[in-house]
């Protein structure tokens, strides 16, 4: 959802600025994207990363638990994810 909303809002700006040839202010709107994305979603993903085993055993049940694996290497995947979009529209 977060990188449909940033490619939307984002890519009519970098189309503008590209045309224009002002580079240093898409490489500037690219880093202040990148930390507003870290600042909204690192927090929630830091905490189904600490917490994935109780995580898993909460919404799946006991037997679940040895998924917690996957889902902390999702929860990295979906960082790099989102902190990958700005730098690559």
């Amino acid at each position: 959802i977060m990188s449909a909303t940033f490619t939307t809002l984002l890519l009519p700006l970098y189309s503008k600025f590209y045309s224009q040839g002002d580079y240093s202010r898409i490489n500037a709107m690219s880093q202040r994207s990148i930390k507003f994305i870290s600042m909204t979603l690192l927090p929630l993903l830091l905490f189904m990363f600490l917490f994935s085993d109780s995580i898993m055993r909460l919404i799946f049940g006991s037997d679940t638990s040895d998924s917690a694996e996957i889902l902390r290497l999702l929860t990295i995947t979906t960082y790099l994810n989102a902190i990958a979009l700005p730098s690559s529209i």
